[in-house]
């Protein structure tokens, strides 16, 4: 059973890779309590294993969430101080 698209097993490995390492380091952190720097880094994993499927089939993964999250604000910012006056 052949697949429709070529898979970049390389790429996608590098990517699980980070993402296995930043899951120890939060394990890490889950030991020594600190439990903010933990969550942050599982968030962070598992956008790096999106980033190695997506990459892994040959997809641009999105740019960093912050800055969508900023271009977003600005937008919404933008649009409603122009409403205002």
């Amino acid at each position: 059973m052949g697949s429709d698209f070529p898979f970049d097993r390389r790429e996608y490995e590098r990517w699980m890779g980070q993402a296995e390492y930043t899951i120890d380091a939060a394990k890490s952190d889950l030991e020594s309590q600190f439990y903010s720097w933990a969550c942050f880094k599982c968030q962070q994993a598992a956008e790096y294993g999106i980033k190695a499927l997506l990459r892994g089939v040959g997809l641009q993964a999105p740019g960093p969430p912050l800055l969508k999250l900023y271009s977003e604000g600005n937008r919404k910012t933008s649009v409603s101080s122009r409403s205002k006056g």
